[in-house]
């Protein structure tokens, strides 16, 4: 049994599901998703079904995004409707074959609503490390972070948390393309949806595999 980290995907399935299969990843393997599944690409809706699938088929722990975090508050908050809209929600709309509108919402499938609602989380936390989409205050205990930092904040001279784990995120892009490893804190965006790469690593060796959203890959390691 592996653990598996999958960065940012933006509705990117070409490229999900290309760097899955060049990870090898089997039905024992944990895959942790860091969030953002949806928005700005043009497959949200393959992605999410491929997401229940492998919960269903396998070992997921999904965590919640902002866009996610939007896309929820559209349902019911006409300033987060702007807000989702303004941050890609039109092409996730477009995936299901709908139009930019607020009605439009009640035809997306309610496996789909339940999975964003009730399975995705906003923290994963193990021994050694602990999982975020966005970041965390340092210097607060992990059960005491706000929604705010957990799925808005950037990782920018990120601090060690006091907790001394090694935090695992997504959320700021690196437009490099290569993940972002310091000592303390590792960041898996790697800017599928702006021509980017779509990262999937491998947490016991380091190496990890990337997709491009035409499918091409290549492979690198943390600390290569």
């Amino acid at each position: 049994m592996r653990t598996l980290i999958l960065g940012d995907i933006h509705g990117h399935e070409k490229a999900l599901i290309a760097v899955t299969k060049a990870a090898q990843l089997g039905r024992d393997d944990v895959l942790i998703t860091l969030g953002d599944y949806v928005d700005r690409g043009p497959e949200s809706k393959a992605v999410l079904n491929w997401l229940i699938t492998r919960a269903t088929a396998g070992r997921l722990v999904p965590l919640l995004g902002n866009h996610e975090w939007m896309m929820l508050g559209a349902t019911t908050d006409p300033q987060s409707w702007q807000l989702w809209q303004a941050n890609g929600g039109n092409a996730t709309l477009a995936s299901y074959g709908l139009d930019a509108k607020p009605q439009a919402l009640n035809r997306v499938p309610a496996e789909h609503w339940k999975f964003l609602a009730t399975e995705c989380r906003k923290m994963h936390e193990t021994d050694s490390h602990f999982y975020v989409h966005a970041g965390v205050y340092p210097n607060r205990d992990l059960s005491d972070q706000t929604d705010f930092v957990l799925l808005w904040a950037r990782m920018h001279d990120t601090a060690r948390h006091q907790s001394g784990k090694c935090m695992i995120c997504g959320h700021t892009p690196r437009r490099s393309g290569r993940p972002l490893e310091l000592d303390h804190a590792i960041c898996l965006d790697t800017w599928i949806c702006g021509g980017g790469w779509l990262t999937c690593l491998e947490l016991e060796t380091g190496a990890y595999c990337q997709s491009d959203q035409d499918g091409n890959i290549r492979q690198g390691c943390l600390g290569a």
